[in-house]
């Protein structure tokens, strides 16, 4: 199996990290998360790209889509905070090579006060971990 989903993590983690206070990131959801803003980042697809698996159907290439919700519990700029937030891990995605295949607002169920996006991003990873647009 190709699995990249630890470094494409380490690399929006540590960059969103680098450039928001005190911002917590995770790869577990988290329920309720110990502070606010809130990225929750995570692969929630991993499957052989078929067009690509050889003869004895070994993969060569995988189709993978990574999820992030981002939430901000602002009084006022919840908005605006998750829109630079999303900007950002934009930025990675797009410098590691994904395609942003949707970004919304998303109702948070479990809190009302809770503002959220959520973005989708797909692409495919070589066995040599070369990740390419679909």
């Amino acid at each position: 199996m190709i699995d990249v989903e630890n470094q494409v993590y380490t690399a929006v983690a540590t960059t969103l990290r680098n450039r928001f206070n005190k911002i917590y990131v995770t790869g577990t959801y988290t329920p309720k998360p110990p502070r606010f803003p809130c990225v929750f980042f995570m692969e929630t697809d991993n499957s052989t790209w078929m067009d690509s698996a050889d003869s004895d159907s070994l993969e060569n290439h995988v189709s993978v889509t990574y999820t992030t919700d981002i939430y901000s519990v602002k009084q006022t700029g919840a908005k605006s905070e998750c829109k630079k937030i999303a900007s950002v891990v934009d930025e990675v995605m797009g410098r590691l090579g994904f395609e942003r295949t949707s970004l919304g607002r998303t109702p948070n169920e479990l809190d009302s006060t809770v503002y959220r996006i959520t973005i989708m991003y797909e692409g495919v990873v070589s066995k040599d971990e070369v990740i390419y647009r679909r």
